[in-house]
Parts: structure tokens; sequence; C-alpha cells
């Protein structure tokens, strides 16, 4: 909170940061189906980053350190991650929280798109919390990151399991079983809404 929204440090509320957030997003609206037929500012799947072939389902051979392994790669077939799309929903509690506690937020030319996503008329300046900018931007704002985290509800099975990855075309799970990353991910992310 000390730090507030300053850009150098890449604050999650800096203008900086809030524009990466949106083209990030945005990147994936195209790439995944699971993403099509949702409105161009809802919350989405997301995953590293566009090109990820982590893991898939075509065998290679590598040699990595003279020693030849074999890796299961897929080139056409990035997929979503549930601690990535939480990660979104964290960034914008984070943000949230520090706009609460400075009682303003600033819209730069920099940050501008990502504001509009949620206010088309957005205009550059600084809104205390008594504006009507401030006050149709906070909840917005918010009900896209609980987006994100309904996007991560809506492809975990019903034992609650959250695996590395799920599938781009049906949200099954992928990867690595029970990863303990994608379960913290959830927990700061719900630490972050409730303003810790």
């Amino acid at each position: 909170r000390t730090a507030g929204c300053d850009p150098v440090t890449f604050q999650p509320c800096s203008d900086k940061a809030l524009a990466s957030l949106k083209v990030y997003v945005d990147s994936f609206r195209q790439i995944y189906p699971i993403n099509q037929g949702r409105a161009p500012n809802a919350a989405v799947a997301t995953g590293r980053y566009q090109e990820d072939v982590y893991y898939g389902g075509q065998v290679s051979n590598l040699s990595l350190c003279s020693y030849p392994i074999r890796i299961l790669i897929d080139f056409r077939s990035p997929k979503p991650w549930y601690l990535t799309t939480a990660a979104v929903a964290e960034q914008l509690y984070d943000a949230l929280i520090v706009w609460s506690s400075e009682k303003s937020l600033t819209i730069t030319p920099t940050s501008l798109p990502f504001f509009r996503q949620f206010l088309p008329s957005a205009k550059t300046g600084t809104y205390k919390s008594s504006s009507s900018t401030y006050k149709t931007l906070i909840p917005a704002i918010k009900a896209f990151a609980d987006g994100f985290i309904r996007v991560v509800a809506e492809y975990t099975p019903a034992d609650g399991a959250l695996s590395e990855q799920y599938h781009r075309n049906n949200g099954t799970q992928t990867s690595a079983k029970h990863l303990t990353w994608s379960y913290a991910s959830i927990l700061t992310a719900d630490a972050a809404r409730k303003g810790l």
C-alpha cells in the first residue's frame, strides 16, 4: 500500500501494470476456444504466454546437458493455467486495495485503454472516491476480477482438484495433478480480495 501506484516499481495499480494486464488478457481472448463468445471486457482463461508449449501431446527428443530426454510438446496447443488466471484477479484486487486506501485513482494516457473497457467515456485525470467515475470504475473492476475466479471455478472439477493447466478446448484438467501453486494462487487471490 505504501508504494501506491508507482510505475517505476511496477505496482499492481500503476498505469504500466494495468496497460500490460489489458494486453496480456486480451492476447488470450481468441487463442483458446473456451474463451470464444465471451464479451470483450469479460474475464477469460489465461496462460503464461501465447506461444507456451510447456505441455502437450507430441513426443519429441531433446538433448540437454548431454543427456537425451523425451518431452511432450504440442506446438499447436498452448493451454490456460489456473494460477495465471487467478493471478489476474489478484493483481486487480491488489489495485483495488490501494485505490480504496488512497480514496482515489488516476487514469493516465498509458492506462486509459484499461479503464475504457469498463467506462468507455473515461478520460485521463485523478478521480476521488466521491466522483461518479470512481464509483463506476471500482465495482466494475471488482466484478472483472471476480470473473477470473469464476473462470477458474468453471473449469474446476466437482472434487475441487486443481491441476497445473486445463484444456483450451473443453477445460478438462491436464499436466501436473494437484499442483500446489494452483491452490496457492487461489488462496492469495482470496486474501487480496479480502483486502489483505
